[in-house]
């Protein structure tokens, strides 16, 4: 009897770690959603309240803000995947308006799960 005790523990140690998934996966696919929706107003539901305050400051919603941004960029490719406690990054490949770029999609997670906070695409001063 004291000998199962040991796999007991382990099993159900080995349960618990397994329900609470994977940290990279689940990053990985918050910015797939990110990335691969039809329109921003759904790229929005991806969006960390502190991204959608700062997208909303020049006034308008979301989608609009993501839209003055550029954001999403369609067939974005999606690289490495970093997890350093509450923060993420996710590199990120693609072209926007004519241009590639070689950047990063930032996330966080809160009480609400992972979520977008910044997009980083290294453009600057791209046309609109």
């Amino acid at each position: 009897m004291r000998r199962g005790a040991p796999l007991l523990i382990c099993s159900a140690l080995a349960a618990v770690s397994a329900c609470g998934g994977n940290s990279e996966d689940d990053v990985r696919e918050v910015a797939k959603s990110f990335a691969e929706v039809n329109s921003t107003s759904q790229a929005c539901e991806a969006v960390h309240p502190i991204y959608r305050s700062e997208l909303e400051q020049e006034g308008g919603t979301c989608a609009e803000g993501l839209d003055r941004a550029g954001l999403p960029v369609p067939q974005t490719k999606l690289g490495d995947v970093q997890v350093e406690g509450d923060r993420a990054t996710v590199a990120a490949r693609g072209k926007s308006r004519g241009v590639s770029f070689d950047g990063k999609y930032l996330l966080r997670k809160d009480d609400g799960g992972w979520k977008v906070i910044d997009v980083d695409l290294g453009l600057i001063g791209l046309p609109r």
